[in-house]
């Protein structure tokens, strides 16, 4: 089924403002961890379906390790003076007033996330390994990870 969302799995380290451009951003293809450390990466997304809508989409975790990712959502915040002027230099990514990804909290709208035509968002996963789970590499295209996309492109619209 063809769907106006794109898809992108980033560092945990990197910061998408709403009207970043995904196709900017370099995803990554796995992650490394050893037992019982928690590793975070970012599922970045974009609809780019020109509805200007809202809409909502589920948010599920399937296969073995799915006991062990918690997902979140990144929300921006204002931020009104976010560099002195005597501060500023080419490191900064943004230098004006505006709104920051910077809140990481739980899903709202019972455990869905919102998805808004021509806004990038990133969800937050946080994986857990608890003592059964042996570090090591884990491939980013595994099928939890592939399933929480399934999820995610099955957008249902609501009138809330």
């Amino acid at each position: 089924m063809p769907s106006s969302i794109k898809f992108k799995i980033l560092s945990a380290l990197e910061k998408c403002f709403y009207d970043d451009d995904i196709n900017s951003f370099e995803e990554i293809s796995y992650i490394s961890l050893l037992k019982n450390e928690v590793a975070s990466i970012q599922l970045a997304y974009f609809d780019t379906k020109p509805d200007n809508d809202l809409n909502f989409a589920n948010v599920c975790i399937d296969g073995e390790l799915k006991d062990i990712i918690t997902v979140k959502q990144v929300i921006a915040v204002p931020s009104a003076y976010p560099v002195t002027p005597h501060d500023k230099d080419e490191g900064y990514l943004h230098t004006t007033p505006g709104l920051y990804p910077d809140l990481i909290t739980d899903l709202d709208y019972a455990g869905r996330t919102t998805l808004i035509s021509g806004n990038l968002r990133t969800l937050w996963l946080d994986i857990k390994p608890d003592s059964q789970i042996k570090g090591g590499k884990y491939p980013l295209d595994s099928k939890y990870l592939l399933n929480l996309r399934c999820k995610i492109n099955e957008a249902i619209k609501d009138n809330m």
